[in-house]
């Protein structure tokens, strides 16, 4: 079924596959799980508002802190379904439980377009018998981490498709997310400068793909245009916030301490973390482990994998990290829902 050049056979897979998720992910998370957190009672706070009264109120005071605009993102979207089934539980967590999927359904892509289409399966495996905690915590809208992993790997497939297929569709599309990520998710910046960096620094030896010419003067001022549209809604928060968008975050990047004393102490914090994600069950995380390496390995050792297919593993598995790094220091080294940034490695 996927070994067809076409992604459509992929597609008619994932959409049969939703309601499986739907009831064996998102509706035990209702109904077994403490439902919601502060900010996603703040988050519905803001749609009843906007419901009720329109925007009376100047639309960056709804966020709890000035940098966190994705909540907007998140507030603004939770409309359709509180409209539709009322205001409840179930309306809040959809939205993220929907970008939950359509993160599933760009890694598969990503693993189809580098041509390892049986690490689909794997994939699949991971979302649909992996461990209940780690699942949840990319249906938890605390935060909106889910709308910053979506909004990062929209952009790094695109990006992908952009520098490989050299078409200028691709590149349009990834120019104006670029922009527009800024307010979905500050993530998805920094996935986007790592694009940048890796299409000026990464000069591959082979491949036609990667010596065709980039974009022309008559595209990138296009591609220039479509960023500065999408970065407006950003800019527009600057302007109206006196800056305190991005100052705000600053203060508290640079305000963080950590709550850990020692490396030692660190490392066993995070085993902990990691085995709370594993229902604390350390067979199950290193039976996934050593699956991981298998299929890894089994990868590796593709010879007929082109090197453009090599170039996304490389992106898919590097990028998370530094992006997992730059949000644990910001956030003072706490872990927590923070793996939500890892999603792509440990399950592409």
């Amino acid at each position: 079924m996927l070994d067809s050049k076409s992604a459509k056979p992929l597609i008619i897979l994932l959409l049969a596959l939703f309601p499986l998720y739907f009831m064996t992910r998102f509706m035990p998370y209702l109904f077994f799980r403490f439902p919601m957190g502060l900010e996603e009672c703040h988050t519905g706070a803001v749609v009843r508002e906007i419901i009720e009264n329109g925007f009376e109120f100047p639309i960056e005071q709804y966020t709890p802190e000035y940098y966190e605009n994705t909540i907007i993102i998140g507030s603004l979207l939770s409309i359709i379904p509180v409209r539709l089934f009322g205001l409840s539980v179930f309306s809040l967590k959809s939205i993220p439980f929907l970008f939950s999927y359509l993160c599933l359904v760009i890694g598969c892509l990503i693993l189809f377009r580098s041509g390892f289409k049986k690490g689909i399966w794997f994939y699949l495996f991971c979302y649909f018998a992996g461990p209940l905690p780690f699942i949840y915590q990319n249906m938890d809208s605390v935060g909106n981490h889910i709308i910053g992993l979506f909004s990062s790997s929209l952009n790094l497939y695109l990006f992908y498709l952009a520098y490989t297929t050299r078409k200028a569709g691709y590149f349009y599309g990834f120019m104006f997310f670029a922009g527009f990520g800024v307010f979905m998710h500050f993530a998805s910046v920094m996935y986007t400068l790592l694009c940048f960096l890796v299409y000026i620094l990464f000069k591959p030896g082979g491949g036609d793909t990667f010596t065709r010419p980039g974009p022309s003067y008559r595209q990138m001022c296009s591609g220039l245009t479509l960023l500065s549209i999408g970065i407006l809604p950003f800019l527009l928060f600057v302007v109206k916030t006196k800056h305190k968008v991005y100052l705000s975050l600053i203060a508290n990047a640079t305000s963080q301490q950590s709550s850990v004393d020692g490396i030692s102490e660190y490392v066993t914090m995070i085993l902990k973390t990691i085995l709370v994600q594993f229902d604390m069950n350390a067979v199950l995380l290193f039976t996934l482990i050593a699956l991981y390496a298998v299929v890894c390995l089994s990868y590796f050792k593709d010879r007929t994998l082109s090197i453009e297919s090599r170039f996304l593993l490389f992106i898919t598995i590097v990028f998370p990290v530094v992006i997992y790094t730059a949000v644990l220091l910001f956030s003072g080294i706490q872990p927590s829902r923070y793996y939500t940034y890892l999603y792509q490695m440990l399950y592409t």
